[in-house]
């Protein structure tokens, strides 16, 4: 993991100083396709970022369509702080 800044993060949760940290995986040959960013604060992960490109698309005959690129995002939708 690499810290790579601080980042003010809006989620339905409320807005957020973050740390950004890119997780890298440097044994793996699929690190230049996929990337995943967590969003950390004191409250803990606020947000997280999963980028993939170049991802093969094949039908429900397993016939290759094409290539896509797909985000995915996790936030925090709420918390309680504990007594």
């Amino acid at each position: 993991k690499t810290i790579i800044g601080q980042e003010s993060i809006d989620v339905p949760a409320g807005q957020f100083k973050c740390w950004k940290i890119h997780w890298t995986f440097p044994e793996s040959s699929w690190n230049d396709d996929i990337d995943f960013y967590d969003f950390i604060s004191p409250e803990g992960l606020v947000k997280r970022v999963i980028e993939c490109r170049n991802t093969e698309v094949i039908d429900e005959e397993l016939s290759f369509v094409g290539y896509c690129n797909i985000t995915e995002e996790r936030y925090l939708t709420g918390y309680q702080i504990a007594d």
